[in-house]
C-alpha cells in the first residue's frame, strides 16, 4: 500500500484504501497503461486530501467525513439475477412507458441481455465503460485524461480509483439521436455494496442527443452509490441531460457531473432528488466557446432525516455566452436541504447572461434549509442575477382556496404541486415531466395525508 495512505485516520477513509489495493488488479483496465495510472494517481490524491469534512467550505453544510462511519466493498460474485420486469417495475408505469433505448446497469455492472446497444449505428459508438477501459478509443482516452487534470475532487478521486463500469457515448458530427437513451441504475444487491460508475458522453459537431440517468432500488439494503457524468459538447452540439434520483433512505448517493461547452453548444439539464439518505450532487459546467447556452434546474424532495446537497459551479470563461439555474426544494420533518451555486464570470467573459434561483418550501419547523448563491464577477459588461428564497406555506393562498370549499390537506397539496410544478414544466418531454409530476403526488400523498 501507498506509504500515504497512512495519513488517512478515519474507519471509512481507510477501508476505501484498502478496498482499492484488495481489488485493484481485478478492476476494468488493470492492463492499460493510462487507466492504471489514472486509478493510482485517485487513490494516492484521495489519501491526501481524505473525505471532506466541515472545515472545507464547499462541504461546510454535508460533512461527509462525519456521515461515513464505513466504506462498502464492491459486489462480490454474479449478484442478484434481475428480470425485465422488474426494471420496469422499479421505474413505475410512466416511465417503464417512455419510448427509448434502455441501457440497464444492476449494481454498477452493465447487464447486456437487459439492455439495447445496437442503435447507435453509423452515428456514433455506445461502448461498454468496463470492457472500453481496457482498450479505450482515442476519443475516450481524451477525456479520461483530461477530466482528471483538475479534478480536485475526493468523491471523484475515488470514482476513477474505484469505477468498475458505465457508458462510454460517442454521438459523430450531424448525427441526431431521436429517442431518449435512458440509463437505468437499479440496486438489487442484498447486502451492503459500494458502487462506482462512470459515464463519458461525447457529442461531435452539430450532434443531438437526450440521455436520461434514473437511480432506483429493489433492494433496501444499505449502498454506496458514486456516480460521475463527464459530457463534452462540441460546437453546435445540443443535448438534454436528465437525472431521476428515487432510491431507498438507506442508500449514499454521491454524484458529480462535469460539463463542458463549445461554442453554440446547447446543454438543457435536469435533476430529480426524491430518494436516499444522503444525496449530493455536483455539477461543474465550463463555457469553453462563445454563444453557448446552459439551463440548469432540478427539483429535490425530503422527509424524515434525509439530507439533500446540490452544489454547482458555473465557470463563464468566454463572451457571450447564457446560463439559467432555477431549483426548488420541498422539505418535510427534520429533513435538510441545502444549495450551493456559485457562479464565476472571468474578464474575458464579456456580455455574459447569467441568472440563479432557489427556492425552498419547508413543512415542518425541524426541517432545514441552507442556501448559499454567490456570484464572483470580474468582467464590467453582463447581465447576472443570483436570488434564494425559503418559507411555509403561504398562508393567504391557502385562505383563498379554502374559501372556495378546497379541504386544508387538499389545499396545501394543490399549493405544494404549484411551487414543484414551476420547475418540472421546464422539462421538454412530455413523459418525463408528467412521471416527476406523479412521483410528486405520490410523495405528497404520503406527506399530507
Amino acid at each position: 500500500m501507498d506509504a500515504a495512505v497512512n495519513t488517512l485516520t478515519s474507519k471509512a477513509e481507510l477501508a476505501f484504501a484498502e478496498t482499492f489495493e484488495r481489488v485493484k488488479a481485478e478492476l476494468p483496465g488493470a492492463e492499460q497503461v493510462l487507466v492504471r495510472e489514472l486509478r493510482s494517481e485517485a487513490i494516492r490524491a484521495f489519501a491526501r486530501t481524505g473525505l471532506p469534512n466541515r472545515r472545507v467550505e464547499e462541504w461546510k453544510y454535508t460533512d461527509l467525513y462525519a456521515r461515513l462511519d464505513d466504506a462498502f466493498g464492491p459486489l462480490v460474485g454474479d449478484g442478484v439475477e434481475v428480470r425485465r420486469d422488474d426494471v420496469l417495475g422499479a421505474l413505475g408505469a410512466r416511465l417503464a412507458g417512455l419510448d427509448c433505448h434502455l441501457i440497464v446497469l444492476v449494481d454498477g455492472r452493465l447487464a447486456p441481455g437487459l439492455s439495447d446497444l445496437d442503435f447507435l449505428g453509423d452515428r456514433g459508438e455506445l461502448l461498454d465503460m468496463a470492457a472500453a477501459l481496457a482498450a479505450p478509443p482515442a476519443w475516450l482516452e481524451a477525456r479520461l485524461a483530461d477530466g482528471e487534470s483538475a479534478a480536485q475532487n475526493a468523491v471523484l478521486y475515488l470514482n476513477t480509483a474505484l469505477m468498475s463500469d458505465g457508458v462510454a457515448l460517442r454521438v459523430a458530427a450531424g448525427a441526431s439521436v431521436e429517442k431518449p437513451i435512458h440509463i437505468v441504475h437499479l440496486h438489487a444487491a442484498k447486502t451492503p455494496v459500494g458502487i462506482s460508475t462512470r459515464h463519458v458522453m461525447v457529442l461531435e459537431k452539430g450532434a443531438r442527443a437526450s440521455v436520461l440517468e434514473s437511480h432506483v432500488g429493489l433492494s433496501t439494503t444499505p449502498a454506496q452509490h458514486n456516480v460521475a457524468s463527464d459530457v463534452s459538447l462540441a460546437e453546435g452540439a445540443v443535448m438534454h441531460h436528465l437525472k431521476i434520483q428515487r432510491e431507498a433512505e438507506g442508500a449514499t448517493h454521491l454524484s458529480t457531473w462535469r460539463i463542458a461547452l463549445a461554442e453554440s453548444a446547447a446543454y438543457d439539464a435536469f435533476q430529480f432528488v426524491g430518494g436516499s439518505g444522503l444525496t449530493r450532487n455536483e455539477i461543474h459546467l465550463g463555457f469553453a466557446g462563445e454563444n453557448a447556452r446552459a439551463d440548469v434546474n432540478g427539483v429535490f424532495m425530503g422527509a424524515s432525516g434525509q439530507h439533500i446537497d446540490t452544489t454547482m459551479f458555473v465557470d463563464h470563461a468566454v463572451a457571450n455566452c447564457q446560463s439559467r439555474m432555477l431549483f426548488k426544494g420541498v422539505l418535510d420533518d427534520e429533513a435538510r436541504g441545502v444549495f450551493q451555486g456559485k457562479i464565476m464570470v472571468r474578464q474575458a467573459a464579456q456580455k455574459t447572461d447569467s441568472k440563479e434561483m432557489v427556492q425552498g418550501l419547508l413543512l415542518s419547523e425541524r426541517a432545514e434549509f441552507d442556501s448559499k448563491p454567490e456570484l464572483e464577477i470580474f468582467a464590467d459588461d453582463v447581465v447576472c442575477g443570483h436570488g434564494s428564497t425559503s418559507g411555509q406555506i403561504d398562508e393567504d393562498l391557502l385562505f383563498y382556496l379554502r374559501a372556495r370549499g378546497i379541504g386544508e390537506l387538499e389545499a396545501r397539496s394543490i399549493l405544494i404541486q404549484a411551487f414543484a410544478g414551476e420547475a418540472l414544466e421546464l422539462i421538454a418531454n412530455e413523459t418525463i415531466r408528467e412521471a416527476l409530476g406523479e412521483t410528486v403526488r405520490g410523495w405528497l400523498a404520503q406527506r399530507v395525508a
